[in-house]
């Protein structure tokens, strides 16, 4: 599994503006989240299969904190707390410790968006019912072709999420129900593994 796949850029993007100016209204509108939640649809598409397969769950974001939880249609879990990434798969019932990449290592979807930003040509590509997409495509990336984002004009939340590798496999996210600047549940970050569960450090 790629770690680069649980990318969360978040962006704030009015159509005819520079980008400098749009980088800018990111910075200022993600300063004020500490954390986040959201119920979340992923959906990984394999061009080579032509099949695809979702995942129903919710995200849960704090500074130096992720969690990706998905309960249908089995439980998922990828969760990172600092330089250190646990996947948890109940079907497999394996749990993956791992360290995460040096670039990503805060894990602040910010600095991820900023990380693409630098390498990436922008584009606006519509603008329709109070809701702005955009495309970012990376320069020179070995993994990631293109990202895009759909994002509220008003409250600068992003409701859709993908991008695509060059052999076209995608993934994608639908945001709903996002809740910022609340208490999260403190037991949301443990997790205790089923017995019989392979544990693999990497």
């Amino acid at each position: 599994m790629k770690i680069r796949y649980f990318l969360l850029p978040l962006v704030l993007l009015l159509l005819g503006q520079s980008s400098d100016a749009l980088r800018t209204k990111v910075e200022n509108a993600y300063k004020k989240i500490n954390s986040l939640e959201a119920k979340v649809v992923q959906t990984n598409y394999f061009a080579q299969l032509k099949t695809s397969k979702s995942f129903e769950g919710k995200i849960f974001y704090q500074v130096n904190r992720l969690l990706l939880r998905f309960e249908k249609p089995y439980l998922q879990r990828l969760q990172i707390s600092g330089s250190v990434v646990d996947i948890y798969d109940s079907q497999s019932q394996t749990l993956i410790s791992s360290a995460l990449m040096p670039e990503l290592g805060q894990m602040n979807p910010l600095t991820i968006l900023q990380f693409y930003w630098n390498k990436s040509k922008v584009e606006i590509t519509a603008k329709t019912k109070g809701r702005i997409s955009i495309k970012l495509t990376p320069k020179n990336d070995t993994f990631v072709k293109t990202l895009s984002a759909v994002i509220d004009a008003e409250s600068a939340l992003i409701y859709e999420l993908s991008y695509a590798d060059f052999s076209n496999n995608t993934v994608s996210y639908v945001f709903s129900g996002i809740k910022t600047n609340h208490r999260i549940d403190p037991a949301i970050w443990k997790f205790n593994p089923p017995k019989g569960t392979q544990l693999i450090h990497q």
